[in-house]
């Protein structure tokens, strides 16, 4: 199973990432976290496989939090998810340690069951 865990202020976004990742093949969502510093905080406890971290997000940023996130364990796997469409953010995003950058879009739990299951390989 990969453990996969959301870090997102939005409400409706984070239930509905559970409910389409929760039913996939070899994934179990372990937490979820509202801002940068909760989710810090939940990776040091439950160590999940991959976070998925939206990037603007009040209290600490996704960008901030993926960097301490990739320093203290390297071992996880972050996938940075934003509604934005600015290169500066997908750069940011990656040099902060994130593995892919995606955009938030309707349709878009394949692209992120790829992403998950490519970050682990």
């Amino acid at each position: 199973m990969i453990r996969v865990m959301i870090v997102d202020d939005h409400e409706m976004v984070a239930a509905s990432l559970v409910i389409a990742l929760e039913d996939s093949v070899g994934i179990e969502i372990v937490g979820q976290a509202a801002n940068g510093s909760e989710g810090i905080e939940m990776v040091g406890k439950l160590l999940p496989d991959v976070v998925l971290m939206d990037i603007q997000m009040p209290v600490m940023d996704g960008i901030t939090a993926t960097k301490l996130i990739h320093q203290k364990y390297p071992q996880v796997k972050i996938i940075a998810l934003t509604a934005s469409t600015s290169t500066a953010d997908k750069e940011a995003a990656l040099a902060a340690g994130a593995h892919r950058f995606l955009q938030k879009e309707a349709h878009f739990t394949d692209e992120i069951l790829e992403a998950i299951y490519k970050a682990l390989r």
